[in-house]
């Protein structure tokens, strides 16, 4: 028979779904982006996603176009451009980084060469000092459909990934017995998929790993299109050391981020030629 299951929620599965209409009309519209949709976002980060919590610092980067029919475009995130960089559909299962894997100074880098607001480059002396210091941070993505109709093809999938072991990702990996996938077909324009790409604070769920599925509820519907962008978010308390996910002895890769870089691509390349 059918399963039942409560809607996810962002403290226990990582992820949830909020109605959240947006006055934004074109999303390949960076100036437009900056100026009507980070303020919208700035409400439901405080009204919807962290409601009564203090937050220290929020900062948007990495905004990005994506469909079916799209292109890479804009790969060098060049924020004065007049249009958001675009990529197509990504059919992979993925997390987009593994933040373990960083130093401070690396994760800030990457955030600063891709924040969207140029304003935003004063706080990131203070952001780097918080983290040090052990306060909790957290990279969430904002995931909308940026069509005019509910979304019929590729929708989005993502994991709520649970441990069967008590601890998190890298340190182990989710259990298939009570990790549970999750899809939104018929996506509306008034809703945002909000999901946690990391949490320091290793007592929330985060490392939400996510696809489009080559599914097509309607032949005729539209080319999916969709608009994501990921907020930095630091709070003002500090992590519990047996919680924290971002300690000096934390699990690390061996390869470091270039050799890894290389190595993802050189697995793409090899499922490229065996298509």
């Amino acid at each position: 028979g059918d399963i039942e299951r409560s809607p996810p929620r962002l403290a226990q599965d990582g992820f949830t779904l909020f109605q959240a209409p947006t006055k934004v009309t074109n999303f390949n519209d960076l100036p437009q982006i900056k100026s009507v949709y980070i303020p919208e976002l700035q409400q439901t980060i405080e009204n919807d996603v962290f409601p009564g919590q203090e937050l220290s610092h929020v900062v948007f980067w990495n905004p990005m176009f994506r469909g079916e029919q799209q292109k890479v475009s804009n790969a060098e995130r060049d924020m004065t451009s007049p249009n958001s960089p675009t990529s197509p559909t990504a059919g992979m299962v993925h997390i987009d980084q593994d933040l373990g894997a960083h130093s401070t100074d690396s994760i800030l880098g990457l955030i600063q060469n891709n924040r969207l607001l140029d304003e935003d480059g004063k706080e990131f002396p203070k952001i780097e000092e918080a983290i040090d210091n052990g306060h909790r941070f957290a990279i969430l993505n904002f995931w909308r459909n940026a069509g005019s109709e509910p979304i019929r093809r590729q929708p989005l999938a993502v994991l709520s990934p649970h441990y069967s072991t008590g601890t998190y990702f890298p340190n182990d990996k989710p259990d298939p017995e009570s990790s549970f996938w999750y899809t939104f077909p018929e996506m509306t324009p008034d809703e945002v998929l909000v999901f946690k790409q990391y949490d320091r604070d290793g007592s929330f769920l985060s490392d939400i790993w996510h696809c489009a599925l080559k599914s097509v509820v309607d032949e005729s519907a539209p080319p999916r299109e969709s608009f994501d962008i990921r907020a930095l978010v630091v709070f003002p308390e500090k992590v519990e050391s047996n919680k924290d996910r971002f300690s000096e002895d934390r699990l690390q890769p061996v390869l470091d981020l270039e050799q890894s870089g290389e190595f993802c691509d050189e697995q793409a390349e090899k499922r490229s030629s065996q298509k």
